[in-house]
């Protein structure tokens, strides 16, 4: 089976990159994979023969609005040239609508992989361009043959708002490599950063969709009764000067530490006291079970992987979207009550790496025999 695969994620270019590891990893379960990378020509990507069987190929476009165009010429080559069996997106969005316009020209099956919730109110509504998205994962989803999906809720939401067939939705969520995760050794957040009484920490990307505000607002009011705490943020993104200066404006000032993005995240889930999220919408939050493994207590809002993970009361706490009052409570609720103790039923549930990269191979070769 040959598999051409379109998506976005830059960081497959990097050698030995935990991505472009997984590509290899997923290589080993098929004849050919290429995959074809939505980039601008600034960044002056190459193709690369990652592996024996495993290629990349960048669409180096003048801009976005070329990514389609690009694309579209690479993918006719290598479906003329290497026979391919089968195409798969990264998402229900620009992704996708390349895919849908091969599997229409080439009749080729279409696989379309959907790694995010996209519920209107708090997706479509926070831009123009997520607005286009969201009619467009519409359309696309049904013209799919397969679909993979990394929740239950995910599922739920198409099953029901697109009579999508159930039989049809592989659930298959992100393989977290806690065994490799917890062999790495860092900083002791508390030795770092002495003198409080309970350490929160964040690791984001900071952008609008994972809310962090609520957080710095939730923490200016539970700063009336405590005082002595700090919150370590750790990741990056655009939204991280507009937070800077949230958190100035609420009197955050000497409790919250930026500390940008990080390569060994490990050491700080063994040293804080409790994870913080509040995306408004989520694919999986692998975060979440990354932190409950280091046996740390999590306060999630309802999206992703929380409710499935998160035990009020004894991992944690759940939280409705947006709620700064419900925020409030659960710190008090945290601090009051040690939750620090082990991971969730859920994380001993999780497949390993041989049973996953097994289910990851199935959901390909369904596709092939419903073709037959």
């Amino acid at each position: 089976m040959k598999i051409l695969s379109i998506g976005l994620d830059k960081n497959i270019f990097i050698k030995d990159s935990p991505n472009q590891i997984r590509q290899i990893e997923y290589g080993t379960l098929f004849e050919e994979i290429h995959i074809i990378i939505f980039s601008l020509k600034k960044f002056n990507f190459t193709p690369q023969k990652i592996s024996s069987n495993v290629w990349i190929y960048p669409t180096n476009s003048i801009n976005r609005f070329f990514y389609l165009f690009d694309g579209y010429k690479i993918a006719k080559s290598l479906i003329k040239d290497r026979k391919i069996s089968i195409i798969t997106t990264q998402d229900p969005f620009e992704t996708g609508f390349l895919g849908w316009i091969l599997k229409k020209k080439f009749k080729i099956p279409l696989l379309i992989q959907v790694h995010t919730e996209f519920p209107f109110k708090y997706f479509a509504l926070e831009s123009p361009l997520n607005f286009f998205r969201w009619f467009l994962a519409l359309f696309l989803i049904p013209k799919a043959d397969r679909v993979r999906v990394v929740s239950m809720k995910i599922k739920d939401y198409i099953g029901k708002r697109l009579s999508y067939p159930p039989e049809k939705i592989d659930v298959l969520p992100i393989l977290v490599d806690i065994e490799k995760l917890n062999q790495k050794e860092g900083i002791d957040i508390k030795r770092k950063y002495p003198g409080f009484r309970f350490y929160f920490l964040t690791v984001s990307r900071l952008v609008k969709c994972k809310n962090i505000p609520l957080q710095l607002k939730a923490l200016s009011k539970f700063k009336l009764k405590y005082k002595d705490f700090l919150l370590v943020i750790v990741g990056d993104g655009p939204e991280r000067k507009k937070l800077e200066k949230l958190a100035l404006k609420l009197n955050l000032k000497d409790n919250v530490i930026f500390e940008g993005w990080q390569r060994n995240i490990a050491s700080y889930f063994k040293s804080a006291d409790c994870l913080l999220f509040s995306s408004n919408y989520e694919g999986y939050g692998m975060v979440i079970i990354e932190a409950l493994s280091f046996g740390l207590p999590v306060i999630a809002t309802k999206v992703g992987v929380a409710t499935q993970a998160i035990e009020n009361g004894k991992n944690g706490f759940l939280i409705e979207i947006g709620s700064e009052k419900e925020y409030v409570e659960a710190l008090e609720k945290i601090v009051k009550n040690s939750l620090k103790s082990g991971a969730s039923l859920l994380f001993k549930k999780l497949p390993t790496k041989e049973e996953y990269l097994k289910q990851y191979r199935e959901m390909f070769y369904k596709i092939l025999n419903n073709q037959k």
